[in-house]
């Protein structure tokens, strides 16, 4: 569905879109004291368009084990982002790293 907007100049016909964005983060105690973690974050970009460019769709899978010494006053964490290198944009053909 497109509107027609009217500039001095010119008119510009812009159009509407409609994506999504799914995640879930999950975390895991692995044992009664709470002390050891694990913890899996996935998350799913579904295609999306605008006036300026289309992207195809991506997903992101991130892992961590962390764990609490010192009677819960040191933290010590490992953590794996992108796991799958599956994470980068393809924007009107031109692939874009999410790293930065």
């Amino acid at each position: 569905m497109g509107s027609l907007f009217f500039n001095s100049e010119f008119a510009i016909k812009r159009n509407s879109y409609v994506s999504a964005y799914l995640s879930t983060d999950n975390t895991i105690l692995l044992n009664k004291e709470k002390t050891i973690r694990a913890n899996f974050r996935f998350s799913y970009q579904f295609p999306e368009r605008s006036d300026l460019d289309t992207r195809k769709s991506f997903y992101v899978v991130n892992l961590g084990l962390s764990a609490s010494l010192l009677k819960k006053k040191l933290t010590l964490a490992l953590n794996g982002t992108d796991i799958l290198r599956t994470g980068h944009v393809i924007s009107s053909g031109i692939p874009l790293s999410l790293a930065g």
